[in-house]
């Protein structure tokens, strides 16, 4: 995929280490190398990611309906990572999407399991980037958990980082009323759905027991 004696050319001088082929999965990297070998610069990558994301807005809408669907449509993160970023992460989430679909929506087990997934990713990975918030979207939008429905708006903050950076001195981190900003309404927000979760499952089960006492007698 890469030639390592090449001269970088155009975008490719601003890259870091242009010898060194990047952390992608190999199936995103030779759709981007037959796309450069089409002639297609970075404003062509971020098409093809933008219109990988309107697919997912288009699937959310029709296995959801529209209200439910412009939780992920109108999240201003999709916009600045995907269009504006040409962050390729809208590819995979569509695959994502595409073999939820395929297998069934009707999973409970598979919901909770991604949202647990994606939970412990949030809370223990040693990085993490904004656009990152946005995967959890979809599964949102069937769920409705509020946590992850807060942080992928409260994370378009993450982009307070860069003004930090242009200050006199300025460095890669953030104060801590940015983060609190970043992650209460996260934490609220899983809290609340997680209660709600527990007092629906509590009513589920009292409604059965007393169901079942009711036939015995």
């Amino acid at each position: 995929l890469l030639d390592r004696n090449a001269k970088p050319a155009g975008i490719g001088k601003s890259v870091g280490h242009p010898g060194a082929t990047a952390i992608y999965p190999p199936l995103t990297q030779w759709l981007i190398a037959a796309m450069a070998s089409f002639g297609f610069g970075p404003f062509g990558f971020k098409v093809l990611f933008t219109l990988a994301d309107m697919a997912l807005c288009f699937l959310l809408c029709r296995r959801f309906g529209a209200k439910p669907a412009l939780i992920y449509a109108w999240n201003p993160l999709g916009a600045v990572s995907f269009a504006g970023g040409g962050h390729y992460d809208s590819l995979f989430m569509l695959a994502m999407l595409v073999s939820w679909i395929w297998v069934g929506l009707k999973s409970r087990t598979l919901l909770e399991a991604a949202q647990r997934g994606f939970l412990a990713t949030y809370l223990l990975s040693p990085m993490l980037h904004a656009w990152y918030f946005v995967w959890a979207l979809p599964f949102a939008v069937k769920s409705g958990n509020a946590g992850f429905i807060a942080l992928a708006a409260s994370g378009i903050l993450y982009f307070m980082v860069h003004h930090t950076l242009e200050q006199p001195g300025g460095t890669w981190t953030f104060t801590w009323w940015e983060r609190a900003a970043i992650w209460l309404p996260f934490i609220i927000g899983f809290a609340y759905s997680f209660i709600g979760w527990m007092l629906g499952n509590s009513l589920v089960i009292c409604y059965e027991n007393n169901f079942r006492s009711k036939e015995r007698n």
